[in-house]
């Protein structure tokens, strides 16, 4: 276990009290909309923290390697869900958005694991859209928490980023593949 992992963990254990907060808010009682946006922050923050520390200290582990985009997911989606099913906030996010970054992710999760399995071991790397989505999706949903103006852009740029996103992924994926499936091609005498 590194310090790294430890943040990680603290992020994960953080979700369901940002979910509670969500969920208890109502226009009346703006108390927990600010304490899901604060800790919100927090742990979006330790995300960035975690990382640093893992590359500067060199404790990366496999653990980590796995731990902290689960995190980061099961964070966004969570959240997300739990804005979407609140009527009370000021800058609403629809419904089927979550759905939309959900297949996002499941999608990815799912391609990769088939093209690992079917076509041996690919060494899974971070995409800079992948990050760019990451930033754009945390960004929407602390405005939304927050109730800034800008939130209502914010989701549609969050929208195209996510879209975008995915695209890349898969034509990365299929770039990836396509070698792969490729019969070997014959000696000439």
């Amino acid at each position: 276990m590194t310090l790294a992992n430890y943040i990680t963990f603290f992020r994960i254990a953080m979700i369901p009290v940002i979910a509670l907060a969500i969920a208890f808010f109502t226009v009346d009682d703006q108390a927990f909309r600010l304490a899901a946006a604060v800790i919100y922050m927090i742990v979006a923050l330790s995300d960035w923290a975690d990382g640093i520390i893992a590359r500067k200290f060199d404790q990366r582990s496999r653990l980590g390697e796995r731990l902290d985009p689960t995190a980061d997911k099961l964070l966004t989606n969570i959240t997300l869900v739990f804005i979407a099913v609140n009527p009370h906030f000021a800058i609403p996010i629809p419904m089927w958005l979550p759905v939309v970054v959900m297949l996002r992710d499941s999608t990815i999760l799912i391609g990769s694991y088939l093209a690992h399995r079917f076509f041996g071991p690919l060494k899974p790397r971070a995409r800079v859209l992948g990050k760019v989505t990451a930033w754009t999706q945390g960004i929407t949903i602390a405005g939304v928490l927050l109730q800034a103006p800008v939130a209502a852009h914010l989701i549609w740029v969050m929208v195209v980023v996510t879209a975008v996103s995915f695209i890349d992924y898969c034509l990365f994926g299929y770039e990836r593949v396509i070698p792969e499936m490729a019969p070997p091609m014959k000696e000439s005498h």
